[in-house]
């Protein structure tokens, strides 16, 4: 269509009272799209692979085991998730590195440390908290109330609104 030939759609459009038809149709605004992640994320939910990787690469966690264990001095650690794979860990008297991967829906681990034996584990999130499992139906238990973690987290830098109950097994 030529110039003149868009003046005279335009102001025919215009003279007919209807606005110009749009050739892209409305895309959320950041607001809109912000308060429906934030209705999604309300609820707790077994996490994918493709929402595992943005939970976790290139992200620092920290974490909480829900025992004191003696061999690891602390409860709280904290997790460093590198690109590609390599991990570090640091929580009480203990540094490591390793390996980290996701496969078939699980976080798995592979630290350069005896004091860690490998695993995989499913993660269930909940409003920005990340509750570990050794296994699929122990999370698919914390959907239906069941608070049978082995590890929690979140990113850091993150405000997160866990509530306290969450924490107790």
């Amino acid at each position: 269509m030529n110039f003149f030939g868009l003046m005279v759609f335009l102001s025919s459009a215009l003279l007919m009272g209807e606005p110009p038809a749009r050739e892209t149709p409305a895309q959320e605004t950041p607001v809109q799209e912000l308060r429906n992640e934030k209705k999604q994320s309300d609820e707790p939910r077994l996490l994918d692979n493709a929402a595992l990787k943005k939970a976790f690469v290139g992200k620092t966690h920290i974490g909480f085991y829900r025992d004191y264990l003696e061999r690891y001095g602390s409860v709280k650690f904290v997790e460093q998730y590198f690109e590609g794979g390599p991990i570090l860990y640091k929580g009480g008297d203990i540094t490591a590195t390793g390996l980290w991967e996701i496969t078939d829906n699980h976080i798995c681990f592979d630290y350069d440390n005896d004091d860690f034996l490998p695993g995989c584990f499913v993660v269930v999130e909940k409003q920005g908290c990340y509750y570990s499992y050794e296994s699929s139906p122990a999370a698919k238990g914390f959907v239906k109330g069941k608070k049978d973690w082995w590890i929690f987290s979140y990113v850091q830098g993150t405000k997160v609104d866990c509530e306290e109950s969450e924490l107790v097994s």
